[in-house]
């Protein structure tokens, strides 16, 4: 989600600590990488649709 619009995105892929995980416990101010299937810019914000 960025200021001017809102798109919906599949994560197709999650590292941490540069291995790749099925699936991950978040923390506040954990950081990991997430790869998805549309194009991710900088700064964006990420809501979960369940």
């Amino acid at each position: 989600m960025g200021e001017a619009y809102c798109q919906l995105a599949t994560i197709k892929g999650i590292q941490v600590d540069d291995a790749d995980q099925e699936s991950v416990q978040t923390s506040r101010g954990m950081e990991l990488g997430l790869k998805f299937d549309v194009e991710a810019r900088k700064k964006l914000r990420l809501y979960v649709v369940k």
